[in-house]
């Protein structure tokens, strides 16, 4: 029995009178189609943490970057996601996990619409919140709750359309810190972790949440699935809590799996994919790898300690990767594991989180320092420094769309113009 909820003209849309049946709200019946400066999920327009962005400045100003806006967000590690005229992220807001979306030429909340029951981790009070970014596919957006709950709204009004609690229906269990996963839609095809017998890892019709297969009986952590080609046949990376896996992405067959343990069941980063070459990378696994992508299974170029991401994800650009070991900054060759340079003297580049856009890394330290440092291999170069700008446990990496660098922390969204004059 399919437990998708279709809800045609109900739910709920909070605007300036509050909480409003959306049969009473103003429908904005717009299109929302992805262009080439948008961020329309997850680590950006192709999932590999880089902007499309051109035009941006170079150096910032003594005096930092104009500030457009500011606008009110609650506790919550959710990434900002930008289409058009429009910013959507997901926070706690009481008594529900809500996503929202935002203006982003003045910042005005547009809609928000409730998900699940706010969420709240059972040991720190400072962790609560969602942690997945949502996905603009089609007009929709696809979010997907710290409990596994799968959310399908219309990206103009926020009108729900599809809606299923994947975890409860596949008798899993919330993982320890929430759902992380932020969706991966590949054609019609929309890619999940959630657990539950034989459902780790899971394969939906974005368009009518149709089951196309599920697979596996493992603890999953909190990486979300990534595209690869290998053989000329699409596989998408899966991981657990102590391995990653290559599936079918037809049929969910496993073609290859990987050790990979990592303390506290604590997998985060996401897999940096060139072609078929994957990094790997965990600072709870005290290693990173780079796999050759082979149909008989991944062979393991190197392997090493050099950057160990512990929250956030790493970038390549032109054969180097950026990313945080733990707490400092550092560039590594990727084909070969060699440290370039570590920023280790700048203490404002600490255990943070980057985004790539037009030459220069954005960098946001887990403190709220914003940094634009040149993505150069020779040596650490930085162009600009906004100190303070956060609040303290940054953990949402920075979005570079439409001219604009939006950033969070658990109570604000900023909004920055960083286009050159």
């Amino acid at each position: 029995m399919s437990v998708w909820r279709r809800a045609e003209g109900t739910g709920y849309v909070h605007g300036p009178r509050g909480w409003t049946s959306l049969a009473c709200a103003v429908v904005v019946l717009a299109a929302f189609p992805v262009g080439a400066a948008d961020w329309p999920q997850f680590l950006g327009p192709n999932r590999d943490n880089r902007s499309s962005e051109t035009g941006l400045l170079q150096r910032w100003p003594e005096g930092g970057l104009p500030k457009l806006w500011e606008a009110r967000v609650g506790k919550g590690f959710s990434g900002i996601a930008v289409v058009g005229d429009r910013a959507y992220t997901m926070f706690n807001r009481s008594p529900h996990v809500v996503l929202a979306c935002f203006d982003i030429a003045d910042g005005k909340e547009l809609w928000a619409v409730p998900v699940e029951p706010e969420y709240r981790n059972n040991k720190v009070v400072e962790n609560w919140g969602p942690r997945a970014t949502p996905t603009i596919d089609g007009g929709r957006v696809y979010a997907y709750g710290p409990t596994g709950v799968l959310m399908v709204v219309d990206a103009a009004s926020g009108r729900l359309v599809l809606r299923r609690e994947l975890l409860k229906e596949f008798g899993g269990k919330t993982s320890e810190w929430g759902m992380a996963c932020s969706p991966l839609i590949d054609g019609d095809r929309l890619f999940l972790t959630v657990g539950g017998k034989g459902a780790a890892f899971c394969c939906l019709d974005k368009n009518d949440g149709r089951v196309l297969w599920k697979a596996g009986t493992h603890k999953i952590g909190y990486v979300s699935p990534m595209r690869v080609d290998v053989g000329g046949r699409p596989q998408v990376i899966f991981a657990s809590v102590d391995r990653y896996f290559g599936l079918d992405a037809s049929s969910g067959e496993v073609r290859w799996s990987l050790p990979f343990k990592c303390d506290y069941d604590c997998n985060i980063p996401t897999p940096v994919v060139r072609g078929d070459e994957v990094f790997v990378s965990c600072f709870y696994a005290h290693k990173c790898l780079l796999l050759k992508m082979r149909p008989e299974g991944p062979r393991t170029v190197w392997e090493s300690d050099v950057l160990c991401n512990y929250l956030s994800n790493s970038v390549l650009v032109d054969g180097f990767l950026y990313g945080f070991n733990k707490k400092d900054l550092k560039c590594v060759e990727w084909a070969t594991g060699k440290q370039r340079w570590v920023a280790d003297k700048h203490r404002r580049l600490f255990q943070g989180s980057l985004t790539y856009a037009d030459g220069r890394l954005y960098v946001l330290s887990e403190r709220g320092d914003l940094s634009l440092v040149a993505a150069r291999p020779d040596r650490i170069e930085v162009l600009g420094e906004m100190p303070g700008v956060l609040g303290r446990r940054c953990w949402t990496a920075p979005t570079v769309a439409q001219g604009r660098l939006f950033v969070r922390d658990e109570e604000k969204l900023l909004c920055f113009d960083v286009r050159a004059r």
